[in-house]
Parts: structure tokens; sequence; C-alpha cells
């Protein structure tokens, strides 16, 4: 069989016959991986998939795993570096070797705050963006909450998975949830919403499903009126009683 003259190729072989070689062959095949990892030439992707399946085929110690680290980020920055381990984390199936190795390299590695230029390693910029700044670092990136929400939202329509939602709400606020609540809702889920809203004496806001008020108020209770005293709604007002003109004890008498 002839032997590929492509890297990406030769790397795929390699892939190809670690899955299976028996557990003495295959640190063999690793070893000549790692050329292949390091080869700018070669998709990242592609070299990440032959570096978790190299990771996850040879023995769980930090010798074994740091021969491919090394070959994956050689020639990058250390923050950048943390991010495609991390990255690979998630390709490996479980490495305590790795796991070790990438909390080493978070609290040697410092981030810089994308705001004030404050640089922290990862756990205590983490802290630092979420309590200066309402933002969070999710995988080595910084998002507003507003951009989780436009994720969760997302998420949401290709899933329906109502609690997202209340995950949205927590991130933007009750009244922005409810916005997307209002433009995603169907006639049948707002009528309880309605029921609800009437036994409360409001009525409900159709873009944003928040109570309103009722804009004309209560008229007061009627007035009193006797014995030239006219009394309601907390006043009072008084005035002589008058007879009707002409009339009197004489104008009786001649009747």
């Amino acid at each position: 069989m002839s032997v590929p003259t492509d890297p990406r190729a030769a790397l795929a072989r390699l892939v190809v016959q670690l899955r299976g070689a028996a557990p003495a062959a295959r640190a063999p095949l690793v070893r000549r991986m790692l050329p292949l990892l390091a080869q700018p030439g070669i998709p990242l992707a592609v070299r990440y998939a032959a570096a978790a399946r190299a990771i996850d085929a040879l023995p769980d110690h930090p010798g074994a795993v740091r021969n491919v680290v090394r070959a994956l980020t050689g020639r990058v920055p250390p923050a950048r570096a943390l991010r495609r381990l991390r990255h690979l984390q998630h390709l490996t199936e479980r490495s305590g070797a790795l796991d070790a190795l990438v909390e080493r390299r978070e609290r040697k590695v410092k981030l810089t705050c994308p705001r004030c230029n404050t640089k922290l390693p990862r756990a205590e910029m983490a802290k630092h963006l979420w309590h200066e700044h309402r933002l969070e670092l999710v995988e080595g990136k910084v998002y507003s909450n507003a951009q989780i929400a436009e994720v969760l939202r997302a998420e949401h329509t290709a899933t329906g998975d109502p609690a997202l939602i209340d995950r949205a709400a927590f991130r933007t606020g009750a009244r922005q949830a409810g916005v997307w609540a209002a433009g995603t809702a169907t006639p049948e889920e707002t009528v309880p919403l309605c029921s609800a809203a009437r036994e409360r004496g409001v009525s409900l806001c159709p873009g944003c499903f928040s109570d309103i008020p009722p804009q004309v108020p209560d008229l007061p209770p009627e007035l009193t009126l006797a014995n030239g005293r006219l009394a309601g709604d907390g006043f009072v007002a008084t005035a002589p009683v008058l007879s009707p003109p002409g009339c009197g004890r004489r104008c009786w008498a001649r009747v």
C-alpha cells in the first residue's frame, strides 16, 4: 500500500490505524502523528479530532498527554493555546491528565478584560466580568446578557423548550422576556394569561404581556343632599334653606 503524500490523508490514515491497534502499538502510532498535529497546513478541526483520538488511545498519565498537547499548541499564544485545550477537553471521552494540565494552565494564563484592560486568571476574570460589567465568560469568549438571551431565543425556536424563557428572563429581566414571549405565543397560549389579568382587574399589553391598569378611574360615591348640606368624597358644602319666592304662612292662609 502506497504512503499518502497529502499530510491530511496521512493523518487520517494514522487515526484509522490507531482505532484497531493493540495497546502496545498505540504509542508508536501517536509519535508518528505528532508532526502532523503541529502542521498548520492541516485544518485545525482535523487536528483537533486526531488529537482527541490520540489522547483516548494513550494511557491517562501526564507524560503521554503532554506530547500531544505540545504538538497542538506549540506555536500559539498562551491564551489561544488554552482555548484549544478546553476545546480538546470536549472532544475526549475522559482524561484526568488533560484536565489537570488545563487547570494548571488556567492558573498561569491571565486574560485581559475587554472593558477595562484588567488582567486576571480565568477564574478571577469570570468573577470580575460578571460583578463589574455584567458580562459572562463562556469558553474564552465574553457575552452580554442580551447576547446570551438571543442564543436562548434561537434555541427555544429550534426546540420549543419553555424553560428557556425563564432562563432568558433571568438574563434580561421579566419585561424583555415578556416581549419575547409575546412575539412567539400562540392565541391558545394567551388565553390563560388574559384570564389571569382579568381576575387582577388589569389588561395585558399585546407587545410585552405587561399589566396595564385601567385608564379611567372609578367614579366616587354619590353625593348626599339634605337640609342644605351637600356631602361626599370627603368634602361638605352648606347653604341656608331658601323658600320659594312669594310663599309663606300668609299665602297658605289665603288659600
